[in-house]
């Protein structure tokens, strides 16, 4: 097996545990009332087509971005040592971390409920591709981790989405918006 294929299931295992890390409170319910946020997954954008699988809709930007030509292993240096959990925000959030960051994972995850197409694309590419590999391939990454009801809901804590979030898709996937 080449490095890039060590690196790939390094990066794999790694988006899995933090995705494990989001589903995790200590035994207390991430989402005590999962309508406090079921209506923004279905009312952010409502012109949002997900059947796009060129994600040419998901939200203006540019013709190009930065993230176009990103690699993976670029996406996988940056947030290696840097990203934290929603275990290191201040009690006082703690709770709001935890639902809204489930929120989002019930958008972006694989076999998640409410998972986008964008994401679907883009984990199915992930876990076939090599570290050298373009990240936001057909624009899937920027469209699943940038796309309005996604950015919505980790806007919900300030902790998740300054803190997390946006260092994890956003400056590290070399997107911006």
């Amino acid at each position: 097996m080449n490095t890039s294929k060590f690196l790939i299931i390094g990066l794999t295992l790694t988006t899995a545990l933090i995705g494990a890390a989001f589903y995790l409170n200590q035994g207390t319910p991430l989402a005590e009332n999962p309508a406090d946020y079921l209506d923004v997954i279905v009312s952010v954008d409502p012109n949002h087509d997900e059947n796009d699988l060129t994600c040419n809709k998901c939200f203006a930007r540019a013709d190009t971005c930065p993230c176009d030509n990103y690699s993976i292993f670029q996406w996988a240096t940056c947030y290696k040592y840097s990203v934290p959990t929603c275990d290191d925000s201040p009690a006082s959030e703690r709770q709001t971390c935890y639902k809204y960051a489930s929120a989002v994972a019930d958008l972006v995850y694989p076999s998640a409920k409410h998972e986008l197409n964008a994401c679907k694309n883009w984990y199915k590419y992930f876990e076939n591709t090599t570290a050298d590999a373009k990240l936001n391939k057909n624009r899937w990454f920027e469209c699943c981790f940038a796309d309005s009801r996604v950015l919505s809901l980790a806007q919900k804590s300030n902790f998740y989405y300054n803190r997390i979030f946006k260092k994890l898709y956003l400056e590290c996937g070399n997107i911006n918006y």
